[in-house]
């Protein structure tokens, strides 16, 4: 789904798809000292056609129940995407993003335990212990973007087998040196693998296009790295910024941050993550404040309220009489709200089984 936005001087103008109906008033985050005011043009009206839910603040993708093409399996799929680190679509989605030639997310026979999803995951559920970034790829793509957890300092090399112009003839063995950042913290990264190759004298500089057949990490370290969300590609994702081009170092005016400083009791040299994903520093007062922007692994990133028990999620679809039974418990034993349809099309009823179990049964009306 894509929201369209025009610009007239300082006026934007944003016009969300019919699906969602109504759509409440947008919340506009500034730095200006301007007052800005925030005004509903046409309000929205439901298609009728799709609906959402709304698991506890989380809201699944737009359901199409009309076409006859639903199914439980894949409606068991949505609802487990709210449970999951929803990223944006340019980094891992093949099928919305032109640009990728070659993806990898460890969502596939994954193996899921109690731990927190945020340590286990940089999108969706999973990710894989090991170094091997790219295996037997064919498709062309200059850059290789990746998400890694790097628990011990190493020096790191990007070994590559690659072929050039087309030519499968013709394979070079290379490697890239690296500077990834070992703080036990989910980062993200894209290399223009053709740039650096060429310009380090590896391939010919007559090369204008290359295929990354193998992609490794230093073997050294295998046990030491988390990687995800991996993908080779012929652009950057959708407002990618490398780490030294935005200002992760710079909190909001007149205030300053000192670096290193300490936070939870370990030592960090540019701003980082809180608990609540928000990009903070520390400054000599040993005060807490929030950094001016953060890169694609941080705020952009959605997380979700809840955690479930492994295998938990029970979800039984009646096309014939149109009605929803979902189950599930909470990691956190906590109590899950109403699922909340959007647009309201939906009557839902809430009924306590036991202490730990609940059971959501919602009737569709289209």
């Amino acid at each position: 789904m894509s929201v369209a936005v025009t610009t007239i001087g300082s006026l934007f103008e944003i016009t969300f798809p019919v699906e969602m109906g109504d759509v409440p008033l947008i919340t506009c985050i500034s730095t200006s000292t301007n007052t800005l005011n925030v005004t509903e043009v046409v309000q929205g009206i439901s298609s009728d056609s799709q609906i959402a839910f709304d698991f506890d603040g989380s809201l699944t993708s737009y359901i199409d129940f009309d076409n006859g093409t639903m199914t439980q399996t894949k409606l068991t799929s949505i609802i487990n995407q709210v449970f999951s680190i929803q990223c944006p679509i340019s980094l891992y989605n093949a099928q919305a993003t032109p640009s990728i030639v070659y993806v990898e997310d460890f969502e596939t026979n994954c193996v899921y335990d109690e731990t927190s999803i945020t340590s286990d995951a940089f999108c969706g559920e999973c990710s894989q212990t090991g170094n091997v970034l790219v295996s037997s790829n064919t498709q062309s793509g200059n850059y290789l973007c990746f998400a890694y957890k790097l628990l011990s300092k190493y020096t790191i090399t990007l070994a590559l087998t690659v072929q050039i112009n087309g030519d499968t003839t013709t394979t070079y063995y290379t490697s890239i040196s690296l500077t990834l950042t070992a703080d036990t913290f989910w980062h993200y990264t894209c290399v223009n693998v053709l740039n650096q190759l060429i310009a380090q004298q590896s391939i010919p500089s007559t090369s204008s296009s290359l295929a990354i057949e193998y992609a490794l990490l230093s073997p050294d370290f295998f046990n030491d790295i988390m990687i995800d969300t991996i993908t080779i590609r012929t652009s950057l994702p959708i407002g990618y910024e490398a780490q030294n081009l935005y200002p992760i170092d710079e909190p909001s005016p007149p205030y300053s941050c000192v670096f290193p400083f300490y936070y939870n009791g370990q030592q960090y040299s540019a701003c980082t993550l809180d608990n609540n994903s928000m990009p903070i520093c520390v400054d000599s007062q040993n005060q807490t404040l929030e950094c001016q922007s953060s890169s694609i692994e941080g705020v952009r990133r959605l997380y979700p309220k809840h955690q479930l028990i492994y295998n938990t999620l029970n979800v039984s679809y009646s096309p014939s009489n149109q009605t929803i039974d979902v189950s599930f418990r909470y990691s956190d034993c906590a109590i899950p709200a109403l699922i909340v349809p959007s647009p309201v099309s939906v009557i839902c009823f809430l009924f306590l089984l036991t202490k730990k179990t609940f059971l959501h049964i919602c009737r569709v009306q289209q």
